[in-house]
């Protein structure tokens, strides 16, 4: 809606009335292209697609049936704690120059075994939000170090009727991207994280993300359609 009309603002500028051609002699001239009306349409095109983020609103529960779920804490930080058990507490170290940006979120579902959503960050770009990276789902923690090596079965992390499990996803960012640029933490409303087994893994159970596409550019009418808002990171920069 924002790109179209910035278009017709620019075509509306540029217009001029037509001017007589004779037939046989004369061959008719494009109007000059006004660069004024252009630069004026950019700039109110520009105009509403601030508006536009600055109006974005975030959510601490997302309903996408048969799925619900619940936000905790979304931070950025040089540990990603992740797959826990009694004795045990993983902590993943980003790579120099990196932080992780992590989240705790509670899932309910009413079907057995469903697909999870995938959670996307995407930096502010021009007119339109461009892809970061997709987080990768990871479960918070596990009952014990048997069901974490797979020996055992953890309930506790099989969704389903009756069952909320819990999981930390995450992903590596530039320390300097998340310092410095407006990012912007979304969830897709649809289901392509599969749940995998890989036997000699540890632990053997995880949800992958290569079934997913996302989308490389994502204008603020397909955000408001398709995702929900989880956080926006250096919101004062819009």
């Amino acid at each position: 809606m924002y790109k179209y009309l910035a278009l017709l603002l620019v075509l509306t500028a540029c217009r001029q009335e037509p001017h007589p051609v004779n037939a046989v002699t004369e061959t008719a001239t494009p109007p000059p292209i006004d660069s004024t009306a252009i630069k004026q349409a950019a700039f109110i095109a520009d105009s509403i697609f601030s508006v536009g983020l600055q109006q974005l609103k975030t959510v601490d529960k997302v309903e996408i049936p048969p799925l619900n779920l619940q936000i905790g804490e979304i931070k950025a930080g040089k540990r990603w704690h992740f797959n826990r058990y009694p004795g045990n507490i993983r902590a993943e170290i980003p790579d120099s120059g990196y932080v992780f940006l992590s989240a705790d979120i509670r899932v309910n579902s009413t079907e057995d075994d469903p697909r999870l959503p995938p959670i996307l960050l995407y930096k502010v770009g021009k007119q339109n939000l461009e892809i970061v990276d997709v987080m990768t789902w990871m479960f918070y923690g596990w009952k014990n170090e048997q069901a974490y090596l797979g020996n055992t079965k953890d309930e506790g992390n099989l969704l389903g009727p009756g069952r909320t499990v819990r999981f930390s996803p995450g992903l590596a960012i530039r320390e300097e991207m998340m310092k410095n640029q407006v990012l912007v933490l979304v969830v897709h409303k649809s289901f392509c994280m599969k749940r995998t087994e890989r036997k000699f893994d540890n632990p053997p159970l995880f949800y992958d993300a290569n079934t997913c596409r996302a989308k490389g550019r994502l204008s603020l009418h397909e955000l408001a359609q398709n995702y929900e808002v989880l956080k926006i990171f250096n919101r004062q920069g819009i």
